[in-house]
């Protein structure tokens, strides 16, 4: 996803792009060969984004959704791997359920 669609997507008013070298061993770079940074410099991408204030409380809101969502995913997808009972019954839910899928898309 490019940044031009993510900004329009969440309300973003702009992104500033900025290009910088990080040395690869994070001390120094290497300036000594016309002013080129050495082989272990990395460039590194900084962005700046402009938002309104009510969007970015939005997108923060999002987020600890989705935190809250993979959460529960994974406590759940770990009662369901531990207890064959539980996994059996999931299985038959998920057949169940793409049965229905199918039936609603028909």
């Amino acid at each position: 996803m490019d940044l031009h669609s993510i900004a329009k997507k969440h309300g973003i008013r702009s992104i500033d792009v900025e290009q910088y070298y990080a040395a690869g061993d994070n001390y120094s770079l290497d300036w000594s060969r016309s002013n080129l940074p050495s082989e272990r410099a990395n460039v590194t991408r900084s962005l700046t984004v402009k938002i309104h204030e009510s969007d970015f409380i939005k997108l923060i809101d999002k987020a600890e959704k989705c935190d809250d969502l993979n959460k529960t995913y994974y406590e759940d997808m770990y009662v369901r791997d531990s207890n064959p009972t539980v996994k059996a019954a999931y299985e038959k839910y998920q057949m169940f359920l793409e049965i229905a899928r199918s039936e609603v898309k028909q």
